[in-house]
């Protein structure tokens, strides 16, 4: 899931697509045709964002990496705790 400028993106691959567009109620669906931090990169990337949020207590080390490079740009990247499962409760 990704928050960005008002908007809310949940990024899956083909296995799930029913499921999500069934399942996900306030927010738009991607469905990645290669890896899903790949997809979600590029869209960091095309953003004019200064500072990402992720979940570090659900991001390894080599996956914050990745994400810092698929964006491609500068981008101020902060760790965050419970801010998907806070979004799921309203």
């Amino acid at each position: 899931m990704l928050f960005l400028r008002g908007r809310r993106v949940f990024f899956t691959d083909g296995r799930y697509t029913e499921q999500a567009r069934d399942e996900v109620g306030g927010a738009r669906v991607v469905i990645a045709k290669g890896q899903l931090l790949e997809a979600a990169g590029k869209l960091i990337g095309e953003a004019k964002a200064a500072a990402i949020g992720f979940e570090s207590d659900h991001t390894s080390v080599a996956t914050a990496a990745e994400m810092r490079k698929l964006a491609g740009k500068k981008i101020s990247w902060k760790p965050t705790s419970g801010l998907i499962m806070g979004q799921r409760m309203n």
